[in-house]
């Protein structure tokens, strides 16, 4: 089999799960040299799997499965392939139709039907973590709101102060910001 390792952090931003790619990336490398497995390509992406279409490198590793320059995916857990049921249902149907051969994670190996079932499990608990991750934080930014506190990081022209008391003004730059 020739496989295509997927890499993928959440956040777009360097700052956020900086480390996340590397680790993600050696962990991998690590298994396809144990199990001697044939790597074709690495493929690392900083995007969203909530909402499906919005990773066009994950969408351009299957058209690449579909054209057949691989036949297997490696990618540390289900997780990383998808959190949205639209996405885990492409995945599936690769698999039922002998397209995609394999999908290994680093404790799993999902290619045959019986092992469809466990995949659907973990898709199911990675999209029902996104959705409940979704309320947690709406729930917390609705009470720091009635608290008084501002919820995210100050806008320009202001500065965060104590947590739990919120913004005010800049004294440097908010007269800039008045002024323009």
């Amino acid at each position: 089999m020739k496989y295509i390792i997927y890499c993928r952090k959440s956040s777009e931003e360097d700052s956020k799960q900086s480390q996340s790619l590397a680790t993600q990336q050696r962990l991998l490398l690590d298994l396809a040299t144990r199990e001697n497995l044939d790597i074709v390509d690495i493929v690392k992406e900083s995007k969203s799997a909530k909402t499906d279409q919005n990773r066009p490198l994950f969408s351009n590793m299957l058209e690449r499965i579909y054209a057949k320059e691989a036949d297997a995916i490696l990618v540390v857990h289900t997780d990383r392939l998808a959190r949205n049921f639209i996405e885990a249902g492409f995945i599936i149907k690769m698999i039922e139709a002998g397209t995609l051969k394999e999908v290994r994670t680093l404790t799993s190996t999902f290619n045959n039907v019986p092992s469809l079932m466990y995949m659907g499990f973990d898709f199911v608990f990675a999209s029902h973590y996104s959705r409940d991750l979704s309320q947690k934080v709406k729930a917390g930014n609705e009470s720091k709101l009635l608290k008084g506190e501002y919820p995210s990081y100050a806008p320009c022209g202001y500065i965060n102060i104590k947590p739990g008391i919120g913004i005010e003004p800049d004294p440097i730059r908010a007269p800039f910001i008045t002024r323009a």
